[in-house]
């Protein structure tokens, strides 16, 4: 078993100091939900929460492989945080292929057409509208409701059945006995949860305005696909201060930067797949 090596020695710095931070505020987040009665509640929901934004922008950067040297190792590290910020009833590598196909052919890859759903479905669709006014994420709720139960929703990864369930169950005993513990802390964790989906969608939102196209399984490549002119105009960075570069760390949005400029400078997207997805 190898040792997980990072790539660069300036990585090593930061991308520690990234997933030790997140862990870190995770598990304060926690204590405060259990431990610091009311006074600590709304801080433990933010530190909870953060920790989570933290952890998802990482699994990004793992699906880029950006963080060590063996691509295995990065798909074991998005694993793990999977379970903190609750992507794991699907795979990485099915992460990973979504995203690689949304940078090289410019779209928006899906498989859920939620336009159809809501116009077939016009009560959910005012229900979600009216959950949204209050800020509640009804919406990303519902596509995260279809990942939970993804091998028994989408026919492709029916494969997937025994592990689904498996996490399913896992998590779910995991939930029930922290609302038998702690109603408070239950609360708190979806608030917090809630607070990751508000940030990461609305930041999100601004790093690309493509219209989305459910090609997902089928043969259909994007019009766009190999179209730098399509992908710098609807590609942008979501900085939240020039003045004070330090702020944009809450989002890791320096990264994101540094990601998006490489693409777009070096346009080989299509040959990085392979090299991407090879275990060296």
């Amino acid at each position: 078993m190898s040792i997980w090596t990072f790539k660069t020695g300036r990585g090593r710095f930061w991308h520690s100091a990234a997933i030790i931070y997140s862990l870190t505020v995770y598990i304060l987040g926690w204590g405060l939900l259990f431990k610091g009665g009311w006074i600590g509640f709304f801080p433990g929901v933010l530190l909870l929460g953060h920790g989570m934004i933290i952890a998802a922008y990482l699994i990004h950067e793992c699906a880029h492989n950006t963080l060590f040297k063996v691509n295995r190792h990065n798909l074991q590290l998005a694993n793990l945080l999977g379970w903190i910020c609750g992507s794991c009833y699907g795979t990485v590598e099915d992460i990973r292929m979504k995203h690689f196909r949304h940078h090289v052919e410019n779209d928006d890859v899906v498989w859920f057409d939620y336009e159809t759903f809501f116009i077939a479905n016009p009560f959910i669709y005012r229900i979600t509208i009216l959950f949204e006014w209050f800020y509640i994420p009804a919406h990303c709720i519902l596509m995260h409701a279809i990942m939970v139960f993804t091998a028994f929703i989408i026919p492709e990864r029916r494969n997937q059945w025994r592990r689904n369930v498996a996490v399913i169950l896992v998590r779910g005993a995991l939930l029930g006995g922290l609302a038998y513990l702690s109603l408070a802390a239950f609360l708190g964790y979806v608030l917090a949860y809630m607070f990751m989906i508000i940030v990461l969608r609305f930041v999100d939102g601004l790093e690309h305005d493509y219209p989305y196209r459910t090609n997902m399984y089928t043969d259909e490549v994007s019009e766009h696909k190999g179209d730098l002119a399509w992908e710098q105009e609807h590609t942008f960075s979501p900085v939240l201060s020039w003045r004070y570069p330090f702020v944009n760390w809450l989002i890791l949005v320096f990264v994101v930067v540094v990601i998006s400029r490489y693409f777009v400078k070096d346009n080989i997207l299509s040959v990085l797949i392979a090299k991407l997805l090879s275990d060296t």
